[in-house]
């Protein structure tokens, strides 16, 4: 079964199983800005990234109109992964896991508005990644998290300067001329 994105992003994400989670992010924040983000991020080569939505559901999206998958052992290593971060480490936002093409394991952290805040790879060999238990990865996210917060509070964004753009939100880009 596959649900259809709304047609700005033209993503299709794929539901396949159930899963306890505590982060409160919607599901079209969820998928909001994935696709794009992904392709530039893979820089050509295949992807497969998804997360559990507030009810459990797993949802994700692939390149290659949605048909590439790595193989069945990465995808459960990445859905055991997102799962514990999702219970243990979610932030108030969400984790997507998954992996560029077959060597690079790569996770999104999305704030509560559905905003990409935090990418993340990893290119450590798949002999050694099998062997972490989730519980390292929970360390890297809640570092991560930490790491991320202390620069979001050091910025001292004005309330205009904030923008949710997965929410739709126009971002306004000056140019040298003033407009």
């Amino acid at each position: 079964m596959s649900l259809n994105q709304p047609a700005a992003d033209k993503a299709r994400f794929i539901i396949a199983g159930k899963a306890e989670v505590d982060h409160a992010v919607g599901e079209l924040e969820l998928r909001a800005r994935v696709r794009g983000w992904m392709d530039h991020e893979a820089a050509g080569d295949n992807w497969w990234i998804g997360t559990f939505t507030i009810d459990g559901r797993w949802i994700d999206c692939a390149s290659m109109d949605d048909t590439w998958r790595p193989t069945a052992a990465k995808q459960t290593y990445a859905l055991d992964v997102c799962r514990h971060l999702n219970r243990a480490a979610h932030g108030n936002g969400a984790w997507l896991c998954g992996w560029i093409g077959h060597t690079e394991f790569y996770m999104l952290w999305k704030d509560a508005e559905g905003d990409i805040q935090i990418p993340a790879s990893c290119g450590r060999s798949w002999r050694e990644l099998r062997n972490w238990n989730v519980e390292v990865w929970e360390k890297h996210a809640a570092t991560m998290l930490v790491k991320w917060a202390e620069h979001h509070k050091n910025m001292e964004y004005g309330k205009g300067q904030q923008k949710e753009l997965a929410r739709g939100e126009a971002l306004v880009v000056k140019t040298g001329d003033g407009t």
